[in-house]
């Protein structure tokens, strides 16, 4: 875990002990592991620590639980957890811990907050064409956002869902779909629909990369999500501006795939699992050696 105590970054590695005084002020940044983060305070830490941040709006008698980012399913018994955080979307039914580690952890009675519930952005900007034919053909008319959260929150197991927005348009949006959520709300025909549209998306063959940026930085300059994102897109949209980006942006400035030396560093931090150097390995291939060959 990061940390500023009294305006001096520190760092703390699990299992660890900080001794505070009232004089103390510290920040925490959030950093999460490839397996697990897990993290707990004292009882009376509020009553120890000051917030400069929170001061007036938070409560100095909260209760503090403690929780984990799950990415594999075994560390729920490992602990008596009153939280996990798990990243989940219907591109992700059975990547990392799934559907079936959010229900193994609800059913010990772990409250459970999903992230990535539209795998950072990446579901609404790469859209395939059969997915938008399906959803404007489909009777109940909702955008892919909506049917993205809807699939979420039909699961009584989903205890929290985060969202991140960017702009007020967004919120507003959120808070219209989520006004009348509630679980167990799918018809069979709406989980059809869901399937089609995962099926749809897993055809076009692209990096699943979810740009949470774990892998970076990397230690020979390359722009590991940034290689990714014009691929993928170039893989849909098949348009070669993406190209031009890989081409004329990135390798001019010495963070494209042609830096990579298969390290591995990054692949051990993925969470997703993903085999970064044999993937920029093929992005290089695709963008530029493919070109030079035919």
């Amino acid at each position: 875990m990061n940390l500023q105590l009294n305006g001096y970054p520190i760092k703390i590695a699990a299992p660890s002990i900080l001794c505070l005084s009232m004089e103390d002020t510290i920040q925490v940044y959030e950093k999460q592991n490839v397996s697990a983060q897990s993290f707990c305070f004292h009882p009376d830490f509020f009553n120890t620590a000051h917030f400069s941040e929170a001061q007036g709006y938070m409560s100095t008698s909260l209760k503090i639980e403690i929780g984990l980012s799950l990415y594999f399913k075994d560390i729920v018994d490992s602990f008596d957890w009153e939280m996990a955080q798990i990243q989940l979307n219907i591109l992700g039914e059975s990547q990392q811990v799934g559907v079936e580690g959010l229900k193994y952890a609800a059913d010990r009675g772990i409250a459970t907050v999903i992230m990535e519930p539209l795998r950072g952005g990446y579901l609404l900007n790469n859209v395939p064409r059969e997915v938008t034919e399906l959803i404007r053909n489909y009777p109940e008319k909702r955008s892919l956002a909506e049917w993205c959260f809807r699939w979420l929150y039909n699961m009584p197991e989903v205890s929290v869902i985060l969202s991140g927005m960017s702009n007020l348009e967004q919120l507003k949006d959120n808070l219209k779909i989520f006004q009348y959520a509630e679980p167990n709300c799918m018809s069979d025909e709406d989980e059809n629909l869901i399937l089609k549209i995962r099926e749809a998306f897993e055809s076009q063959k692209s990096i699943g990369c979810t740009g949470c940026r774990y892998c970076m930085p990397c230690p020979h300059g390359v722009k590991i999500p940034d290689v990714f994102k014009p691929y993928n897109s170039y893989k849909f949209m098949k348009s070669n501006n993406d190209r031009y980006v890989y081409q004329r942006v990135l390798m001019p400035s010495n963070s494209g795939a042609d830096q990579c030396v298969s390290c591995g560093i990054c692949e051990k931090q993925c969470p997703q699992g993903l085999k970064i150097p044999s993937i920029l390995q093929q992005v290089h291939y695709e963008f530029v050696e493919k070109r030079l060959t035919r």
